[in-house]
């Protein structure tokens, strides 16, 4: 299912009866974080607004690594670390569809959050109902959170 896609209900000779209304994904601000089991930070799943292919707009993936100050050798600890993108909560984790390392996310310039950095990274995977992002420590696939899809 995806943006537009509707359903008609016809009579036998083509005539139409009722439709439904086109469906569309509602933008929600973020899905609430998660803390990063074990570790001075968290992890958020956020749509953003871009144009896809043939000038589409869509929403695509992000998400926002939330550390904490005073976990000053957070990238010493995370550096084979990454998040990856699922389609649906049933994936395996080594069966991503996007990842990106945590060490290579981009700082974020926010004032509202006075005790942590925020780290962002946006995938060009669409956001759709059923994706998450997971923290992953290693090249072990050890699994440390998800985001709700």
């Amino acid at each position: 299912m995806s943006p537009g896609v509707q359903a008609r209900f016809m009579l036998h000779d083509n005539y139409e009866l009722v439709r439904t209304q086109n469906w569309e994904l509602v933008k929600q601000p973020s899905m609430p974080a998660v803390d990063i089991k074990g570790y001075d930070a968290r992890l958020e799943l956020y749509g953003n607004d871009w144009l896809g292919e043939n000038n589409h707009k869509a929403i695509r993936s992000c998400v926002r690594l939330y550390i904490e100050k005073a976990f000053t050798n957070w990238l010493n600890v995370f550096k084979d670390s990454w998040v990856g993108f699922y389609k649906d909560e049933d994936q395996d984790t080594s069966a991503y569809t996007d990842y990106h390392y945590v060490s290579k996310f981009s700082k974020e310039s926010r004032s509202d959050i006075q005790d942590y950095d925020v780290y962002v990274y946006q995938s060009d995977m669409r956001l759709s109902p059923g994706v998450q992002a997971r923290f992953i420590l290693n090249s072990n696939y050890r699994e440390l959170v998800r985001t709700q899809p």
